[in-house]
């Protein structure tokens, strides 16, 4: 029986969510069955005190474990690796990748064994040279803590891929904004300036702002002119 997450497999946190699906009115019954390997049928037929001392041992599942992301581990013998940024995996990875999170978005302890053989690769391994599925099943026997400190280094990536993607539309859009927002400005000065009410002391005034503005204008064009060229 394990004593702690360290002697938890993937499979086994697979096999509770199982019979917890099957059995959602006992899950207690369910997390011993599929941590200790007891088969359900047995063990509801078990007598309360041996139950109790079985819960006794299981009081590490009440701690929860986090994970710490890591771009490699070594399973068999084998090392299996993906590049520090996920941006670099091959597109077919990615498409594998996708397909796992799509399918199984409703229960994603049952895809984390594939996201992890579409992911992590042994050194000049492509995803073309193994059959996903057989891999897949190959992970079921990883330690949990180190499936989970694997995802997490997926879920890190991601996270911050989505948030340079959203500042990149945020900067994107400014870009786009602020030189429309300096012309109408500039063309309001300018009619202003031009009509014959205007006093000489307030065409004075909106000249220094034109000069303000168009040298602002300047300025942001040059700013992104370099952000682009650094790009």
């Amino acid at each position: 029986m394990p004593e702690s997450w360290d002697e938890c497999t993937l499979k086994m946190v697979m096999e509770t969510q199982k019979i917890q699906e099957l059995s959602p009115n006992a899950p207690i019954i369910a997390v011993i069955s599929g941590y200790v390997g007891i088969p359900y049928n047995v063990l509801v037929k078990s007598k309360a005190t041996e139950v109790q001392e079985l819960l006794e041992g299981l009081t590490f599942i009440y701690d929860d474990y986090v994970p710490v992301p890591v771009n490699s581990f070594t399973y068999n013998g084998e090392k299996y690796e993906c590049d520090d940024d996920i941006l670099n995996i091959r597109f077919d990875q990615w498409v594998s990748l996708e397909t796992v999170l799509h399918n199984y978005k409703d229960n994603p302890i049952e895809g984390l064994p594939k996201m992890i053989a579409s992911l992590f690769m042994k050194p000049q391994e492509n995803i073309d040279d193994f059959d996903l599925n057989e891999r897949a099943q190959l992970f079921h026997g990883l330690p949990f803590t180190v499936a989970r400190d694997l995802e997490g280094f997926f879920l890190h990536s991601r996270l911050a891929l989505e948030e340079t993607t959203q500042l990149y539309s945020i900067i994107k859009e400014q870009e786009r904004l602020v030189p429309i927002q300096l012309k109408e400005v500039l063309s309001i000065l300018s009619k202003r300036k031009e009509q014959s009410t205007t006093s000489w002391r307030t065409k004075r005034v909106i000249g220094i702002y034109q000069k303000y503005l168009k040298s602002l204008q300047k300025g942001w064009e040059k700013s992104y002119s370099s952000l682009h060229t650094d790009a």
